[in-house]
C-alpha cells in the first residue's frame, strides 16, 4: 500500500509557483483528480486564481513567471 502523505489535501496554503511544481512533481506523475487530493486542490486553485495552464512549470506560467512585468 502506498503512503498517502503526499496525496492528502494540503495542510497549509501553497504559493501558486509551488502548486505548479507539485503538479509537475514526479511524486504525482501517475496521479489523477480521483486518486490525489493535492493534485485536485492545486489544479482547481490555480484555475480559480486565473492561471490558464496549471500543468505549466512556474517559469512558463504567464502569471507566475518572474519575467512578467
Amino acid at each position: 500500500m502506498s503512503d498517502n502523505t503526499f496525496h492528502d489535501h494540503p495542510s497549509h496554503p501553497l504559493p501558486a509557483p509551488d502548486m505548479h511544481a507539485v503538479i509537475n512533481s514526479s511524486i504525482h506523475a501517475h496521479c489523477t483528480f480521483e486518486t490525489c487530493a493535492v493534485i485536485r486542490a492545486c489544479w482547481t486553485s490555480l484555475i480559480e486564481f486565473g492561471h490558464p495552464h496549471p500543468s505549466d512549470p512556474p517559469e512558463q506560467c504567464p502569471i507566475c513567471s518572474p519575467a512578467r512585468t
